[in-house]
């Protein structure tokens, strides 16, 4: 295995966990509940939910290129060379590296992006009412 590999799991393991200790200690406070006869904000984009989250935004973003860098290594790999036959059936050329998919982040297969901002994003929804803002 890559140093690259390890240490991209490492960093993977520590946000998973920190997500999942963080989200269990949820403590209600006064602010939390809602108070009898004020009503909530009525825009449709509320800047301010973004503005009190810039650590959940920044850990999204990696996340999304994290994920898009797993899904192009690991199910959209690029070869060095062509396939070639051997014996009865083809075979492909030796895999790139896992570097070289980091160089080319946003050069190669960039529709990953897509549907990796959307599996996230269903993620956080899901999870939304266990997310602090931070």
């Amino acid at each position: 295995m890559s140093i690259e590999i390890i240490l991209f799991g490492v960093v993977a393991l520590v946000l998973v966990l920190d997500f999942a200790l963080r989200g269990l200690k949820k403590k209600t406070t006064q602010d939390d509940i809602q108070r009898i006869g004020k009503e909530k904000s009525k825009e449709i984009l509320n800047l301010g939910y973004f503005k009190k989250r810039p650590k959940n935004i920044v850990v999204f973003i990696m996340s999304v290129l994290f994920c898009k860098l797993l899904s192009h290594y690991f199910l959209y790999p690029e070869y060095y060379g062509p396939r070639r036959k051997w014996g009865v059936g083809w075979v492909d050329s030796q895999k790139k590296s896992i570097g070289y998919h980091i160089d080319n982040l946003f050069v190669h297969d960039v529709w990953l992006f897509i549907p990796t901002i959307l599996f996230l994003g269903l993620f956080i929804w899901y999870f939304n009412d266990k997310i602090k803002a931070r």
